[in-house]
């Protein structure tokens, strides 16, 4: 695989790595203010 198409997959991955876990760090949140609010 030539190097620049290999470093363009690299930095994808990246990205969807961390999209990810920005995604479940914000859904997991939601869901505790979710809970905390139904416990009023």
């Amino acid at each position: 695989m030539d190097n620049e198409l290999k470093s363009k997959v690299e930095a994808c991955s990246r990205t969807a790595e961390d999209f990810t876990r920005i995604y479940y760090a914000s859904f997991d949140n939601r869901r505790q203010l979710e809970r905390q609010w139904r416990q009023w």
